[in-house]
């Protein structure tokens, strides 16, 4: 090889790496912008510190699963974006969970959002504010850790009272949710909602319709009873056998069509 072409090898190299160090420069962070979606300052300025910790850091290289991990210890946070700006700018959007259940186990109380992610173990829950969960016969929690979701023996029962309780955008009338499994059956399970004026709401067979149910169930409630009857009695709502739906007031026909 002669000098020649040796020369212009090194001139390329020279090239390429000036080329590879001005876009390393290029895109480094230079600012992160943090959107927080909550009601109340829930460490705050402890992320957006902890956040600004990648600036100077090279976006086009920064892998996203890191920064969302950086934040798995803000448990009542929940990350829904992270996104890179070109040229220097990371942006990240998170939106606060908030306490819907609390459930006891073990010994310890657990307080979740309305998904069953698992926020926080409390010595005490003010139970205005949020809905106990009792899990009855036929229903045991396998697993239960800050951080993660509840685990159960029937978590497609259990997720289906959660899309009941969102379907249905549960107020603070409920006190608790009960689940069970009903006697002299193997897959079949009530939902009883407990309101705080005294009325129990069942949703029978949880796993067939339940949303449907729910819906028809809390109109009666919310539509069709008096301020007196609100402060006592039953409602279900069951499917017959003929497809159609029914619901009952303290085993009185309620016809909401």
């Amino acid at each position: 090889m002669n000098t020649k072409r040796i020369v212009l090898i090194l001139i390329a190299i020279a090239f390429l790496l000036i080329a590879v160090f001005s876009l390393v420069g290029l895109f480094a962070i230079k600012k992160v912008e943090v959107d927080f979606a909550v009601s109340e300052d829930r460490e705050v300025e402890s992320i957006q510190t902890l956040l600004d910790g990648y600036n100077g850091k090279n976006l086009m290289f920064l892998n996203i699963d890191d920064v969302k991990d950086t934040l798995k210890g803000y448990h009542y946070l929940e990350v829904l974006s992270v996104d890179k700006q070109y040229p220097n700018v990371l942006k990240v959007s998170l939106k606060e969970r908030r306490e819907v259940y609390y459930v006891d186990f073990d010994g310890k109380t657990f307080v979740m959002n309305e998904n069953g992610f698992v926020l926080a173990q409390k010595d005490y829950v003010e139970s205005r504010n949020v809905i106990k969960l009792t899990l009855g016969d036929g229903v045991s929690i396998t697993e239960i850790k800050e951080g993660s979701v509840i685990k159960t023996d029937n978590d497609a029962l259990l997720s289906a009272v959660f899309s009941m309780a969102k379907s249905v955008n549960l107020t603070d009338c409920i006190k608790s949710i009960s689940v069970k499994k009903i006697d002299g059956y193997d897959t079949v399970y009530d939902t009883v909602f407990n309101s705080f004026t005294g009325v129990e709401i069942c949703i029978e067979d949880t796993l067939v319709n339940g949303e449907d149910k729910v819906s028809k169930a809390f109109t009666v409630y919310d539509e069709y009873l008096t301020d007196y009857q609100k402060t006592y009695g039953a409602i279900q709502a069951y499917l017959q056998q003929d497809g159609q739906y029914k619901v009952t007031y303290n085993q009185e026909f309620i016809d909401i069509t």
